[in-house]
């Protein structure tokens, strides 16, 4: 094997090894305290394992690197690979967090011509004589640029879908915590998938071994530090506790607040509870609203699910019984709104708390009271002042 070819494939192994290592790590190493709930904590887990130990399907062109069928396969594997898996990773990650399943089903159709493209392509170089000759090694080629491009048009739809998704976080009334929605991870992840379109496309047109090489150790680099960046979640503190206590409640236990002490007084730093005129409940009557209500304050309140820091307003209507609309629109035109009622109910219980425990840190007094972290009760402090 010539010396160029040497380091052509030293460079493919180890982009493979880096690739390998990343899913071991990814996949066996959890650090603490994120064992508990792993799929919570890093939803995204299996789907960068899976496309990390994908990366054996390029072995062929470390064996014959001058083989035009292995350049031909691992060529293609980076458009028809790292596309598809960004644009994966933005759906399970961030669409996990906004209960967004649509995309499977997307995701599904693109998936299977993706696959069986990259099993050809391998049993091609593998065999390293194409059974269609030169016309049919142009086909392949031809195919691989249609269906990257199709992979790259499904990353975009992605990232207009978290785009969208961070303009929602900034206007809505989705999350009752701030930092639920990692917002400043999100925009970061917009630049990525841009950076390697760029550079993917960029080798693949201009057919250069060489240039593949410096794409393979790259990755190698990318990998490395990506891994290091993820191994802590970017999402905040799961609920432990509020899930023991959640299923304590649900089983006739008494709840360790008094809300019906707190009922009248909840409702008197809410706004909109007094004598506001109702101008967004139209098509409710005053009978269903009163329901709404009642059915609202029974979820939130008596089973102290505000204490629930990643409670949603898509929670709170699925427990009621409701539809989202009636209940976001009670909410914000009864009761001041969803990240407001909640949020006052959590200040509330957070003085209580304080007052019961005067030696707690601010740490301890923010996530008894169901905020994310102590820099989310910082925030929702000064922003309902």
């Amino acid at each position: 094997m010539p010396l160029f070819d040497h380091y052509m494939s030293l460079a493919a192994f180890a982009y493979i090894l880096s690739a390998l290592f990343f899913a071991a790590v990814r996949w066996f190493h959890v650090c603490q305290p994120y064992q508990k709930q792993v799929d919570y904590y890093f939803p995204g887990r299996r789907v960068v394992v899976v496309f990390n130990l994908l990366t054996l399907i390029t072995f062929p062109y470390v064996l014959w690197p001058s083989s035009p069928d292995a350049w031909l396969l691992v060529k293609s594997y980076f458009p028809l690979t790292q596309f598809f898996a960004a644009a994966v990773l933005i759906y399970r990650y961030f669409g996990s967090m906004k209960n967004w399943i649509k995309w499977k089903h997307l995701a599904t159709i693109i998936a299977l011509p993706l696959a069986i493209m990259l099993m050809v392509l391998f049993f091609n170089a593998l065999s390293q004589d194409c059974p269609w000759g030169e016309k049919g090694h142009h086909y392949l080629s031809v195919v691989s640029i249609v269906l990257g491009l199709c992979a790259s048009a499904f990353t975009y739809l992605s990232l207009r879908r978290l785009m969208m998704w961070l303009k929602q976080q900034k206007e809505s009334d989705y999350f009752s915590n701030p930092d639920d929605f990692p917002s400043s991870y999100a925009r970061k992840m917009l630049y990525i998938p841009v950076f390697f379109f760029i550079i993917i496309w960029a080798v693949f047109f201009s057919d250069s071994r060489l240039a593949m090489a410096a794409l393979h150790l790259f990755y190698v680099v990318f990998n490395l530090c990506f891994l290091i960046t993820i191994l802590h979640s970017k999402r905040e503190k799961s609920p432990f506790e509020w899930e023991e206590e959640k299923r304590e409640d649900e089983q006739g236990k008494s709840s360790d607040f008094d809300n019906t002490s707190e009922e009248a007084t909840v409702m008197e730093n809410c706004p909109s509870s007094g004598n506001k005129e109702k101008k967004g409940n139209v098509g409710i009557d005053e009978e269903k609203i009163a329901l709404i209500v009642k059915e609202i304050r029974a979820f939130v309140e008596e089973r102290s699910q505000y204490l629930n820091p990643h409670l949603t307003i898509a929670d709170v209507a699925e427990n009621c019984g409701y539809g989202r609309t009636y209940v976001s629109r009670v909410l914000t035109n009864e009761m001041g709104g969803f990240f407001h009622y909640v949020n006052t109910l959590r200040l509330q219980y957070a003085s209580k708390y304080r007052d019961e425990h005067p030696y707690a840190t601010q740490d301890e007094v923010a996530t008894a009271s169901g905020f994310s972290s102590r820099q989310a009760f910082y925030a929702v402090s000064k922003r309902m002042g």
